[in-house]
């Protein structure tokens, strides 16, 4: 249920806003900036494997984060419990 919570497409992340501020959007940017250098450098096969790379560590910060709204979420409400008692 706190997955799904996460997970829902209208749920609170929408409204979080990308990028979240300018020090974010400056990093984006070199980030790309450096990406494209690299591809210049190398064949479409090693382009291929990076690209690889990036999509598996797309996926892997997105469970990452999803454990850790679980986890904050779960922490929260003991959190409240505890208050409340």
């Amino acid at each position: 249920m706190i997955e799904d919570l996460y997970s829902n497409p209208t749920s609170f992340e929408e409204e979080f806003g990308y990028p979240y501020n300018n020090e974010q959007r400056i990093i984006g940017k070199d980030c790309e900036e450096l990406r494209l250098r690299l591809y210049k450098l190398l064949t479409d096969e090693q382009k291929e494997l990076l690209d690889d790379i990036f999509d598996l560590k797309v996926q892997m910060s997105s469970y990452e984060l999803e454990r850790m709204f679980v986890f904050g979420f779960k922490l929260g409400a003991k959190l409240i419990m505890d208050i409340q008692k």
